[in-house]
């Protein structure tokens, strides 16, 4: 009795005589069974540009590894600049991920802000505000009994023309 290893019919290929239908390059392409396998009965393999040779086209393959067609692209987007694996790669190096927190901080802007001349520096720190100027900026909004402010309190006239 043999037992199927689960990992190695993952990891089974076959070759598959490829030929595009632009140029006629041939070429054997390794495709991995477990794809074929799953397809209801035929899968479409999108080959993209450099693997075969220039030119993006699709592959029809059955069930018993056999070409049953091939397909033209004629229209393949793109993203303009960078290609889409290193745009994929930048933006997971730029996460920042701590718990249930995440956040998007570019390091090439990070590094723009640090090389910038102070006075077009931009920054999001918060200015620190004296106790002060916290006070006359809210007023309004802290108790006639907070200790923290009693000494402002005492001498606001605002306060006074509130009783």
């Amino acid at each position: 009795m043999t037992i199927s290893n689960p990992v190695q019919s993952l990891n089974e290929t076959r070759k598959v005589p490829t030929i595009c239908p632009i140029c006629k390059t041939k070429k054997d392409l390794d495709l991995p069974a477990s794809i074929v396998n799953q397809a209801s009965n035929i899968a479409t393999i999108s080959l993209p540009k450099g693997l075969i040779c220039d030119h993006h086209f699709q592959m029809f393959v059955d069930k018993n590894f056999q070409v049953r067609g091939y397909q033209k692209v004629d229209l393949e987007m793109e993203l303009k600049g960078n290609d889409q694996q290193q745009n994929d790669k930048e933006l997971f190096e730029n996460l920042l991920l701590d718990g249930n927190y995440l956040e998007y901080r570019p390091k090439n802007l990070q590094q723009q802000e640090e090389s910038a001349p102070p006075r077009n520096r931009k920054t999001s720190m918060r200015k620190t505000m004296s106790n002060e100027e916290i006070y006359e900026e809210f007023w309004e909004f802290i108790a006639d009994d907070n200790a923290e402010f009693q000494d402002f309190i005492l001498k606001d006239e605002r306060r006074k023309k509130k009783e």
